[in-house]
């Protein structure tokens, strides 16, 4: 793969672990010393990320007196009225505001670097070229842990939704997505997402219940969904449904979160279930974060003639989806129009 990386750039980098030069390959890099390899990503960066354990040695001086809290400002940042570079003609990302903008300095002389650590997907590529300079993004293709990693941007969504099973995130990824829900942005939970990141506590939390030991599923079967609850915005005017689909039975309330169950389904022992009424809609609150927990919606990856499990059957349900449509308007605003 051809990189975007410049001659000069090239001059410059160095290995993470030994700090010394790098000599270009076909795939990437090698550090011309240790023999650490790094490779390109299918935008042509270097993955520079550590391969070993690096000991760093740190010096820390105790005793300098800490900023006053009431010197912290925090005024909206007004607009520079002499902006150095114009970005009117460009297409900018959205979470760039045109007041932050308006301090960013053009390249000065013709050595001037932009580092952007945590480039992502180079979203930021073009703005530091526009000014002027010469682009260096150092990292890993990866635009949702971008997005994650991004506290700013990621709490102007109004609304998340998770139907997300899988490895842990980064600890910034996670106090940023605690920040957002905290901050008001509505969070909607599908099925196995309830599944996910044990022992994050402030994502239980939100949660309420979860898929920890203890919990299982009978077959996937026909069964009927109840609603218990009608005075809620989501379920106002809803009726009962029928449904095929896979039926959790002993979620696990963790921390002792408040909730509110809006509809039950009775896990009925002959397919496997527990012998009780087990809950199918939930809802909590997390901070000014309203959370929707549908736990509906399985769908297993096979051929759909062999299972029906595998096939959309659940998604193509009208009801289902009129619950949980009502489950992310409530979430994203407080509120359910009607229909």
């Amino acid at each position: 793969m051809r990189d975007r990386i410049s001659d000069r750039i090239w001059h410059i980098v160095v290995c993470p672990l030994c700090r010394n030069r790098l000599s270009r390959t076909d795939k990437g890099a090698v550090c011309t010393v240790c023999g650490q390899e790094y490779r390109y990503t299918d935008r042509g960066q270097l993955d520079l990320r550590l391969r070993k354990v690096k000991p760093l040695h740190l010096q820390f001086q105790l005793g300098e007196k800490i900023q006053d809290a009431k010197r912290v400002i925090r005024s909206k940042l007004p607009r520079n009225p002499r902006p150095e570079v114009d970005f009117s003609t460009l297409k900018v990302p959205w979470h760039l505001s045109e007041e932050l903008l308006s301090y960013f300095p053009r390249a000065k002389p013709e050595k001037s670097l932009m580092l952007d650590l945590g480039c992502g997907s180079t979203i930021h590529r073009r703005i530091c070229e526009h000014a002027g300079f010469d682009y260096v993004g150092l990292d890993y293709d990866s635009p949702k842990a971008m997005i994650l990693g991004d506290a700013q941007a990621l709490g102007r969504y109004g609304l998340i939704f998770s139907d997300y099973n899988g490895p842990p995130w980064s600890d910034l990824a996670n106090r940023n997505f605690e920040a957002a829900i905290r901050g008001g942005s509505g969070l909607v939970i599908l099925h196995a997402a309830d599944n996910a990141f044990p022992g994050w506590v402030e994502y239980e939390k939100m949660v309420a219940l979860l898929w920890r030991e203890g919990t299982g599923h009978g077959r996937f079967h026909e069964f009927d969904v109840r609603i218990t609850d009608h005075d809620h915005p989501i379920t106002q005017g809803l009726s009962d449904f029928r449904l095929w689909d896979e039926l959790y039975h002993k979620l696990v309330h963790m921390h002792g979160v408040p909730y509110r169950v809006l509809a039950t389904a009775w896990s009925d022992p002959e397919t496997g279930g527990s012998g009780r009424d087990e809950p199918m809609m939930v809802v909590t609150q997390y901070g000014d974060g309203r959370v929707y927990h549908h736990v509906l919606g399985h769908v297993w990856p096979g051929d759909p003639a062999e299972n029906k499990g595998c096939s959309m059957i659940t998604f193509e349900n009208e009801a289902f989806q009129r619950a949980l449509l009502r489950g992310c308007e409530w979430a994203a605003t407080g509120e359910v129009t009607e229909d």
